[in-house]
């Protein structure tokens, strides 16, 4: 792979390994090796590490115990905490994209949700999820506030470490499409309170939805699930 400089590479390894990571490839507690990285991405090792080392500071990998490095796994109450924090960061933006969003803004919104209505038809999850992380992000980026854009977009892609985990198996896929058109519609309308409401509906239905999983699990395991690497 062809790249002028050191910096380039790192650019590019920081960004694809990022990306694993918000799109589900690279799930919670999933170990992120150097050598495997730098032959995928056909690079030396110097900037993959580089590029695992500026996602362990912004909270995306955590070194073990072991001294290897895994995709985040926090425990519950860091996790409850991030989507309590992701509602009131999201619910704002999506008042701001209804009032500051262009009719550039409004025509890939709603291009998004028919996708994702396509999408949920098929039974596809995976599809679904990545869809549903596009259409989150686009509001964000609608809302104007660079200072906002740049917060909420950070908590988001911590929490879509996740979010995956909700949506498999269940029929929360098709039950969120709804979701997400309802949030679309009040945006669209220029409705700021009502999109503001349903933005922050629909994040405590995720927070509601993990709680009782978690809970679920805690009573199969007889103890809160837990890894390793983390003594």
């Amino acid at each position: 792979m062809a790249l002028d400089t050191m910096g380039d590479q790192e650019t590019l390894a920081y960004n694809e390994l990022k990306r694993a990571i918000v799109e589900g490839l690279y799930p919670a507690g999933y170990q992120v090796v150097e050598r495997t990285l730098s032959q995928l991405l056909e690079m030396s090792r110097t900037p993959v590490r580089s590029a695992i080392k500026r996602l362990e500071a912004e909270g995306f990998l955590e070194r073990g115990t072991n001294h290897r490095i895994y995709v985040v796994l926090p425990d519950e109450r860091e996790l409850l905490d991030t989507l309590y924090v992701r509602a009131a960061l999201e619910g704002m933006a999506s008042r701001l994209a209804a009032r500051n969003g262009t009719e550039e803004d409004f025509a890939k919104l709603h291009q998004l949700i028919l996708q994702m209505e396509r999408t949920a038809q098929s039974d596809d999850e995976l599809g679904v999820y990545h869809l549903s992380n596009q259409l989150h992000q686009k509001v964000i980026s609608s809302c104007g506030n660079e200072q906002l854009m740049h917060i909420a977009s950070n908590i988001y892609e911590k929490s879509t470490i996740y979010n995956f985990q909700i949506l498999r198996g269940s029929q929360r896929s098709r039950v969120s499409v709804q979701e997400h058109r309802e949030i679309v519609s009040r945006i669209v309308a220029r409705d700021e309170d009502g999109a503001e409401r349903v933005t922050r509906e629909h994040i405590q239905i995720i927070i509601d939805e993990h709680i009782k999983r978690t809970s679920e699990q805690g009573k199969q395991n007889g103890k809160r699930l837990s890894v390793p690497w983390k003594g």
